[in-house]
C-alpha cells in the first residue's frame, strides 16, 4: 500500500512561472511611465520652492514701496540656483519666472522634447486685489511677459497647483 501512494508535486510548473512573470511585466509597463512623470513633477516643484525667497522679497518690496520691482536684485533678493533651476527672474509687474532646465527634469523620458522649448518657465503672478499678495502659478514657454502657455506635453508635467 505504501508503494502505491502518489508523489506530491514540489515547486511550480513552468506555466505558473510564466503567468507570474507576465503579470509582473504588465504591472511594470503601467507603473514606470507614471513614476517618471511623478519624478519630473517633483523636480519642477523644487524650482517652485526655490522661488519662495523671491516671492517674499517682491511682496515686501510692494508693501514698502507701493510698486513692483523690475528685477530680482531691486527687490533685495538673489536667485538660488540648483541643478533644476537655471535662473529666477522678475519682470515688470512683479512677475517671477523660474527657469527650469528641461534637461534637468529628464526630458529624454517625456514628450517635452517635441515642444521645441529649451526650458520650462513657471510663471508666478502676484495678485494684490485683496490687500495681501497672493501668488498664482502657471507654466509658460517664455519669460518675456507674453505668458504663452506650455504645450500640453509639457503642461502635464507641472505640479497640480500650476496647471491651468
Amino acid at each position: 500500500m505504501k508503494n502505491q501512494m502518489k508523489k506530491v508535486q514540489k515547486g511550480f510548473t513552468l506555466i505558473e512561472l510564466m503567468i507570474v512573470i507576465a503579470i509582473l511585466g504588465i504591472l511594470a509597463a503601467i507603473a514606470i511611465p507614471a513614476y517618471q512623470d511623478y519624478a519630473v513633477r517633483a523636480r519642477i516643484s523644487e524650482g517652485i520652492s526655490m522661488a519662495a525667497p523671491a516671492k517674499l522679497a517682491v511682496s515686501e518690496f510692494h508693501q514698502s514701496e507701493g510698486g513692483w520691482p523690475g528685477f530680482l536684485a531691486g527687490a533685495g533678493a538673489s536667485a538660488v540656483l540648483t541643478d533644476m533651476v537655471e535662473d529666477i527672474t522678475i519682470i515688470a509687474g512683479g512677475n517671477i519666472y523660474i527657469n527650469i532646465d528641461e534637461a534637468g527634469v529628464g526630458s529624454d523620458n517625456t514628450d517635452c522634447d517635441d515642444a521645441a522649448v529649451s526650458t520650462i518657465f513657471v510663471h508666478m503672478e502676484p495678485n494684490d486685489a485683496t490687500g495681501a499678495t497672493e501668488w498664482t502659478c502657471t507654466g509658460v514657454s517664455d519669460n518675456d511677459g507674453s505668458n504663452t502657455p506650455l504645450e500640453a506635453a509639457c503642461a502635464r508635467l507641472l505640479p497640480s497647483s500650476c496647471r491651468n
